[in-house]
């Protein structure tokens, strides 16, 4: 009797996990739909943010930083394919923000991020400039991508990376 007893418990509990594990809520909406988005670039993978404090005032100079933690030299064009964006929970979309920085190189150059050396990531900064014309916090995803080369030739593979912060008036 008590071994049925217990092999109901152990099959009740079984079922709940299951059952939790497959809700589908707003969170899986929103990673889900940013998945799709960037379904072509391998994210956080290669390149990944190293971030400082995830909230930042608008008022106030952002910069960002990004690390290689990949072998090889990762090509970024200029302003490293920065998309800021924030999720609409009631549309359930991604709504892209408006990103004021302007990055200065020469037209048509790349900006490199150098491969990890001696277990130290490459390093870089970058500044955004949000345009935010709503109130109270924002939480925002912050994207960059190139591409890496491999054997000295810039290949057409996407690496990428992606933050969240928010941003305060």
């Amino acid at each position: 009797m008590m071994n049925l007893a217990r092999k109901i418990i152990l099959l009740f509990l079984g079922i709940l996990i299951i059952s939790c594990n497959n809700l589908s809520g707003p969170e899986s909406t929103m990673n889900a739909n940013f998945e799709e988005m960037y379904s072509n670039c391998q994210m956080n993978t290669d390149i990944e943010f190293a971030l400082k404090q995830k909230t930042y005032y608008l008022s106030e100079d952002i910069w960002l930083n990004i690390s290689n933690r990949s072998n090889n030299l990762i090509s970024f064009p200029e302003g490293y394919n920065v998309q800021i964006w924030t999720y609409d929970h009631n549309l359930e979309q991604w709504i892209e923000i408006i990103n004021d920085a302007t990055y200065i190189t020469n037209p048509g150059s790349q900006v490199y991020i150098d491969p990890m050396k001696d277990n130290i990531p490459g390093f870089r900064s970058f500044g955004i400039v949000p345009i935010i014309h709503k109130n109270g916090p924002i939480t925002a995803r912050v994207v960059v991508f190139g591409s890496p080369i491999k054997d000295g030739v810039l290949t057409d593979e996407c690496v990428g990376a992606y933050t969240d912060i928010t941003l305060l008036q």
